[in-house]
């Protein structure tokens, strides 16, 4: 392990420290037996889910890959307070651990990316409280720039590269493959803008959702760039040395073409949970 990777872990686990220690002293919200026993098992699954549920298309050779690890976290986050929600981040990442143990030349686990699980969790639990005081006119235009600035950079980045790697995998790029790609980009972003409109107007009649999808969809792209796009692609250059743009840029490619697929399944669980069970785990103040 070199200085650089050390030097890292310290300044992280600085900084989980400190999280802790302002979650904990900010939310006044008592964790009890039944609190930690469903975050464990909820954890617990999400752990699982993620080291075996993923669906790689074309089978033969993949070039995109649905993981439902990102939406399983923010409903995670969404359902418990911020202080459950952060040990619900750090249970994942340890259990995750203990079903895939690090190997290799840097098999001591990287804390960089047990703060990325943490925050998973933790910032949308944060998000969805904040969101509930801002105009929807508001989000909706965040949302749209948001967006366009992730086509744009997308777009700019696949003309400047020959190939790109999507899990793991080489792929050659062509002007063919580019367009078409560019072109999904753009079609999800207005099908993510019109299904934000449309979903809206039924939650409003729908007495067994709390949250908007406008929430929901600026939710998901917060914690894609702040933990996905920044943090993954941060650790991954200190690790081993993948230039930043070039990570980055493939980050937002596959977080924009899996945008719509995490807020809908995210919906789905939330829209039907009991309201019961939602009244347990949620925690209105901070």
């Amino acid at each position: 392990m070199n200085l650089e990777i050390i030097i890292a872990q310290i300044i992280v686990l600085i900084v989980m420290v400190a999280l802790f220690y302002v979650t904990f002293k900010k939310d006044g919200n008592k964790i009890t037996i039944k609190d930690m026993t469903i975050v464990t098992l909820m954890c617990v699954l999400t752990a699982v889910l993620n080291k075996t549920l993923s669906i790689k298309f074309p089978p033969a050779q993949p070039i995109f890959v649905i993981s439902f690890a990102s939406s399983i976290a923010i409903t995670l986050g969404i359902l418990f307070s911020p202080k459950l929600a952060l040990i619900a981040g750090l249970i994942t990442d340890i259990v995750g651990l203990l079903l895939a143990p690090a190997s290799g030349d840097n098999s001591m686990p990287f804390l960089g990316f047990t703060l990325t699980a943490m925050l998973s969790c933790y910032l949308p639990s944060i998000l969805v409280r904040v969101t509930k005081k801002q105009k929807e006119a508001v989000m909706n235009l965040l949302i749209v720039g948001i967006l366009l600035l992730s086509v744009i950079l997308a777009g700019v980045y696949l003309f400047s590269v020959n190939t790109i790697s999507i899990d793991q995998n080489q792929n050659d790029l062509n002007n063919s493959l580019r367009y078409s790609i560019i072109g999904v980009l753009v079609l999800i972003s207005i099908a993510v803008v019109a299904l934000n409109y449309f979903i809206n107007q039924k939650i409003k009649n729908d007495s067994n959702m709390y949250i908007t999808t406008t929430q929901l969809t600026l939710i998901v792209l917060v914690v894609e760039i702040v933990c996905h796009i920044v943090l993954t692609t941060l650790w991954i250059n200190i690790m081993y040395g993948v230039p930043l743009v070039v990570a980055a840029s493939t980050r937002i490619i596959k977080g924009l073409l899996m945008l719509p697929l995490n807020v809908m399944v995210i919906y789905l669980i939330l829209k039907y949970i009991p309201n019961q069970y939602k009244r347990h785990l949620i925690k209105e103040e901070i």
